[in-house]
């Protein structure tokens, strides 16, 4: 099979009944992006041929074990709740600024405390359930900031090979690294958290560790 999301768990399942399983990097193999006909039943088929005749030929990969996926879960279900809270502060802010005047600066967690009672009088009723929204996702961020504490404590370094469009390539190794010491960050930093491993983005950083916090 393909390395896809669905991957991991299909693998898990067939290996343990007792099947060799052989999860294919698309990106490594030859002609994959010149064919004209493709679609699921071809590729299906051409990977069955490669796993046959030349297992190495598809460069297959390892995924990462099953503890560390449901580590990382806790960290990217952190990052979308970063995501919508910084959506909601930037729709509030620009609303307001339509009225002609500003919010007062602050950061992120203390945005809903700060600026209630800032928030124009005319606009209040309409921007005040954004108000309380990007509130309560701060105090759901905090506790996921506590788990990634109490994640740290027990595991302060997961290796792991890290697979295609999971953050890195078959040849790097990765893992979850969170830096206790710098752990207040984590509430400030809205991308710590988003990267576990080696991504495009890491650029400088290919072949080292990506970090939680700075």
């Amino acid at each position: 099979m393909e390395v896809g999301t669905h991957s991991p768990w299909m693998q898990e399942i067939i290996a343990g009944e007792g099947h060799e399983v052989l999860v294919a990097n698309p990106r490594k193999m030859e002609g994959s992006k010149r064919r004209k006909r493709k679609n699921d039943r071809i590729d299906a088929n051409k990977l069955a041929r490669l796993g046959r005749v030349d297992p190495q030929s598809l460069h297959p990969i390892r995924h990462r074990s099953r503890e560390v996926r449901e580590d990382l879960v806790v960290l990217r279900a952190r990052e979308a709740l970063v995501a919508a809270r910084t959506q909601l502060i930037n729709a509030t802010r620009g609303l307001v600024k339509s009225m002609g005047t500003r919010l007062p600066k602050c950061s992120s967690p203390s945005f809903g405390q700060k600026v209630k009672d800032a928030i124009p009088e005319k606009v209040h009723e309409a921007l005040l359930p954004l108000v309380e929204l990007a509130d309560a996702l701060s105090n759901y961020i905090q506790s996921y900031d506590q788990k990634i504490e109490e994640l740290g404590q027990r595991k302060v370094w997961a290796d792991e090979v890290v697979a295609p469009g999971e953050g890195g390539g078959s040849d790097h190794r990765a893992g979850v690294c969170v830096d206790l010491r710098e752990s207040g960050a984590l509430r400030q930093e809205p991308r710590c958290g988003a990267l576990c491993g080696i991504s495009a983005e890491a650029g400088g950083l290919r072949g080292d560790p990506a970090a939680i916090g700075n």
